[in-house]
């Protein structure tokens, strides 16, 4: 498990920590079920987007983690972008740090991306330019800022993609009023196990 004392959590197993918590301009935060287990997913060319009430200090932080799961058939780019400013998320000149990784397709990817940014306050992942998958749902779990260059595990479990351990979904919200549903859709899965 992960140091407390190394590591920042914005989603840590069933919740959203230290502020941060889902933020969507659209109505495609969604909970499914695969296997039995419930997880939640987001389209990638809207991009999953995550907004803390406060300035996060991120300058003793010297990388951003997490897994990463995307169904596809070949290695596909994606993008990070870091910023301070929520009301212009385009502004440059220091505001906006953008990373670009590559993933590979149906296995769980162990990110580790290097970050200068001081502080932030938004964060955008997103389809890398020129890039199109098939299936654009992605899933991302434990993400993380820490002060170590090596991937800290936080999850013994092997994840493949018949083998998804995400979230709980009464945790997630979105700015647009879709916890209801998601809340709703949480207690209609539970009952319908209970029975």
């Amino acid at each position: 498990m992960a140091n407390a004392e190394t590591v920042s959590f914005v989603l840590e197993n069933t919740s959203f920590k230290n502020g941060w918590h889902i933020y969507s301009e659209y109505t495609n935060c969604s909970v499914v079920q695969k296997n039995g287990m419930l997880f939640f997913k987001d389209n990638i060319t809207t991009g999953l987007k995550f907004v803390n009430d406060n300035s996060v200090l991120t300058q003793d932080f010297n990388t951003l983690q997490f897994y990463f799961f995307f169904e596809g058939e070949n290695n596909t780019n994606f993008t990070v972008l870091l910023s301070e400013d929520v009301s212009n998320r385009k502004k440059t000149n220091g505001f906006v740090e953008t990373i670009t990784f590559t993933a590979q397709p149906n296995v769980t990817n162990k990110i580790v991306l290097p970050i200068n940014i001081q502080r932030t306050r938004f964060m955008t992942l997103k389809l890398g330019e020129g890039q199109t998958l098939r299936n654009e749902n992605v899933r991302i779990k434990d993400l993380k800022f820490s002060d170590e260059e090596p991937f800290i595990e936080t999850d013994a479990v092997e994840l493949s993609s018949n083998q998804l351990v995400i979230f709980d979904p009464i945790v997630w919200q979105c700015e647009n009023g879709a916890t209801n549903i998601l809340i709703m859709f949480g207690v209609l899965s539970i009952f319908f196990m209970l029975i």
